[in-house]
Parts: structure tokens; sequence; C-alpha cells
């Protein structure tokens, strides 16, 4: 808010004009805890921002809206909507995930994204692993592409579903692929554009949606090579509706990939008591553990929504080296792999 296949595909119908590839359409034990310079942090008061925030704001439906001009052109890349799109994210509102007072504390965060020293030093960090995932399921998926070439994914599209500033875009970006970051919050999606603008190299290729994934599934069921949802799922409200959403997201054969945070005594235990009052490594009240959610509830609703999940796996934080490791034990965090099943000519013929 915290993550392909070599064919081309459509991208926002009737939105990008000039694109080739896109003109014919055929993919935290401590997730949050993120902070190297601990004694700055004064989490007491960050908790107290966020109440007076949420205090102040217009109460009822619509307290947030969302109006950008989707209309960029840098470096030959060129997207073109129809027309100024709004997204609104209303307090109730079932037509979307989103929960407004988690909104809010990523929106205080907006600023801290490029820190890599801050509060999101683990996202960073984690892309140590979540970058090689992505990138080796998505070239196995292509025969085994050439991993020394230094634009791998090229001709990939993938959407970051929650992408906050992009920490996670722009290295996907940077092995060739388009990545198409959503957030429902302007302010990541201005601290991520504003990032992006200042690389050259790869600034043509990423572009940022404000929006939500429910906004997006509207005009552009499957349509990605890859998804991907890194730390993001703990914090949205129905869970299963934003599962399907994200897998009718991606074309069939496409690649999903989650990382979230288990709901067990220990990611309690690490994740919040440690993590935010204990230590101070994120702000008291980043989490909530009653939205952890298990693999095996993502492994169930993938599977019903004609997903298979082909790994799952623990990843284990370490705050005294910083550093992400992968792991066997899925109780803190965790990853998880999946592919759209493909429809066959007899299934076809079974509808």
């Amino acid at each position: 808010m915290a993550t392909i296949g070599g064919s081309s595909s459509s991208f926002i119908r009737g939105t990008v004009q000039s694109i080739p590839m896109f003109r014919q359409r055929s993919m935290r034990p401590f997730s949050s805890i993120a902070s190297r310079n601990l004694p700055s942090i004064n989490t007491r008061s960050r908790r107290l921002q966020y109440e007076r925030v949420r205090d102040t704001a217009p109460p009822g439906p619509g307290w947030m809206r969302c109006s950008v001009p989707l209309i960029q052109q840098q470096n030959g890349f060129s997207i073109s909507l129809k027309h100024h799109h709004q997204f609104e994210a209303e307090q109730g509102n079932a037509s979307t995930t989103m929960d407004p007072e988690e909104l809010e504390k990523f929106r205080i965060l907006s600023q801290q994204f490029w820190k890599e020293s801050g509060d999101f030093q683990a996202l960073h960090s984690m892309n140590d692993l979540r970058v090689p995932l992505i990138r080796d399921t998505l070239l196995n998926q292509k025969g085994g592409a050439n991993r020394s070439n230094t634009r791998p994914l090229h001709g990939a599209t993938i959407v970051d579903v929650g992408c906050g500033g992009g920490i996670l875009a722009e290295p996907l970006a940077r092995l060739g692929a388009t990545v198409i970051g959503v957030d429902a919050t302007p302010e990541n999606i201005e601290v991520a554009q504003h990032h992006v603008s200042h690389d050259p190299t790869i600034r043509g290729n990423v572009k940022y949606i404000c929006g939500t994934a429910e906004d997006l599934v509207r005009t552009e069921d499957e349509a990605f090579d890859a998804l991907v949802c890194s730390e993001v799922l703990e914090h949205v409200s129905h869970k299963e509706n934003f599962i399907k959403t994200c897998a009718e997201l991606v074309k069939p054969g496409g690649s999903i990939f989650f990382t979230s945070v288990n709901q067990t005594w220990l990611s309690y235990a690490l994740g919040i008591v440690m993590a935010e009052k204990v230590l101070g490594l994120v702000p008291d009240g980043t989490h909530d553990w009653n939205k952890f959610i298990s693999p095996g509830y993502i492994q169930r609703v993938l599977e019903e929504n004609d997903c298979s999940v082909r790994l799952t796996h623990g990843m284990m934080y370490n705050p005294a080296t910083k550093r992400w490791s992968w792991m066997e034990d899925t109780s803190v965090n965790y990853a998880i792999c999946a592919v759209k099943r493909t429809v066959t000519g007899e299934d076809q013929a079974a509808l």
C-alpha cells in the first residue's frame, strides 16, 4: 500500500493508445517492521497523530477522494484516458475492499517510502527476496529465458496492487517489465510518480494509478501477465472479495504473488508486541492482528477462483542485520505464488 510471461496484453482498454505491445489483447517475522533510526522514532506521538486525523476527517461516505488526470507522455510512452478518472474510497462502500482507517495510516507515512533507513526499511530489504522470486517464476514460465539478460522481463506486464510509493514497482521495471502501480491513497501515488520521474531508465515503463483493484477490474479483467500484492492483505477489508478481484485481473496462465502476515500467536508476539510496543520499529497501531490472514485462507480463495498455488514459503526478517531470508515456517511472514488456470477446449465445451 505494500510485490508475466512474454506475451503481449491489453492495458486499460480504451486508455492506452500508443504502446504497440498493448494494441492487441491476447500477469515481516516483521513485515512492516522497518527502521534503522530507532532512537528518533516517537511511536506514541505518531499514534496520536493517527487519532487526530481520524477525529477531524469528514465523516461518512466519500471522505477521501482521489482525482488524478491519468494523461502522461514520457520517452514515447503515452497513456491517454478518455476522461478524467475520479476514484472514491468511501466509508462503508461495499464496492471497495479498502479500509479508510488503513488508508489514512499510509497517507501519514507517504513521505517515508523512499527513506531507505526509515519506516519502510524492511520493505526495501524485502526486495532481496521478492524480486528474484517474481523474476525467476516468470522466466521459468517462459521456458527458462536468459537470466543474464539485463532486462529479462521485457515484454511482460505486471500490475502492482497496493503499490505504495513504488518500492517494488521500480525494481521490476528495471528488469524490463511494464509495471502498472495501483494505490488508493493519492499521497502515495504522488510520491511514486515523483520518484520515478527522476529515473529516465525506467520512467517510460512505470505508470501509477490512484484507485483500487475493483476500479481496475471493471475494464481490465484478464489483462495482465502477473499481479503482485505485497504486504497489503493485512490492511484490507473483505479479503475474499479482494483476492477474487486480484485473480480476475490476471490472464489465464499468468502468475499471482502475495506476501502477508499469518494470524498466529507468534505473529502477534513478534509483529505487534515486540515490533510496535517494545522495540518501536513501526508506529504503535500500524497492524491489527485481527486482520492478519493465514496462507491456507489465501490458497482456498485462489483455488476457488481458478488458480493453482505453486509455492508457499516462510520469510524471516532479522532486525539486527536488517536482512530477510527464506524459511519453511510460515507462522509469521510468508509468500504465496499461484498460476491462473487456462481454459482448455474441453473446459469450454463443458461450459
